[in-house]
């Protein structure tokens, strides 16, 4: 779900963007297929993972092409655009 609203007491200069988050976001081995290794308690296995690295936020203005306007961390389920026009 995404959701946009005017933020408020900004005299319509920024939009609250908001989603939820993918399922796919969550921490990410990027490492080459598993691998062992020695941890505090004893051999662990770390698998690698299929997280993802960020969101990608687009402007499409009427008949124009999207328009990239911010990339946020993954994690992350909010924006504050300040862009607005």
């Amino acid at each position: 779900m995404v959701r946009a609203i005017d933020a408020p007491n900004d005299l319509g200069g920024i939009i609250e963007i908001s989603w939820t988050l993918s399922i796919d976001d969550r921490p990410a081995f990027h490492g080459i297929g598993g691998a062992t290794v020695l941890g505090a308690g004893g051999p662990i296995t770390v698998y690698r993972g299929h997280g993802i690295d960020a969101y990608r936020i687009y402007r499409r203005l009427q008949r124009e092409e999207d328009h990239l306007i911010a990339e946020v961390a993954a994690g992350k389920s909010h924006h504050l655009d300040t862009t607005v026009f």
